[in-house]
């Protein structure tokens, strides 16, 4: 059940990657995406996210900044970085998102377990949803939030969540 994100009123809400990333990375949904942050912010609602969450921000983040940084290919990026290490200790914004991200109020930051993760393998494969997404679904779950805020649409297929999205 796919749901605007403006009409959430309630309730936990589980702040998947690609939320953080339009505002980030400027995408065209930013400033929609920017609102909703606010909303948790400022105490209106209640976030969570996990450390998966914060890890797919970072690396997405840290390959968007070598690419504008270093002018370099998408798909060359990553092989570019682990052959020029010291380029990586060069980036900041990757490290800076983080670090904004963990202070936002009201923002609750899970961090995942040996169950959880069981769990994903067997949501994964009843879902068809890639791992990370099936350890979001797993952990959401685990921690009774039924509220998903994000811009993947993958996650329509989970039908004990309610898929919120701008």
């Amino acid at each position: 059940m796919r749901m605007d994100l403006k009409n959430l009123r309630n309730g936990q809400v589980f702040v998947d990657a690609s939320i953080f990333l339009a505002e980030i990375l400027e995408e065209d949904t930013a400033d929609e995406c920017m609102n909703f942050l606010q909303r948790i912010s400022s105490g209106e609602l209640n976030g969570s996210t996990s450390s998966i969450v914060l890890n797919e921000v970072f690396h997405r983040t840290l390959i968007a900044d070598a690419i504008a940084t270093y002018n370099i290919k998408g798909e060359l990026t990553v092989n570019y970085l682990k052959r020029n290490p010291d380029k990586i200790k060069e980036l900041a914004n990757a490290h800076t998102a983080i670090k904004n991200i963990c202070l936002i109020p009201n923002l609750e930051i899970i961090d995942p377990d040996m169950s959880s993760f069981h769990d994903a393998l067997k949501i994964s494969r009843k879902h068809g949803l890639l791992s990370s997404d099936a350890w979001h679904v797993s952990l959401m779950l685990a921690n009774d939030i039924e509220n998903i805020a994000t811009l993947d649409p993958d996650f329509q297929r989970v039908d004990k969540i309610k898929v919120w999205t701008v």
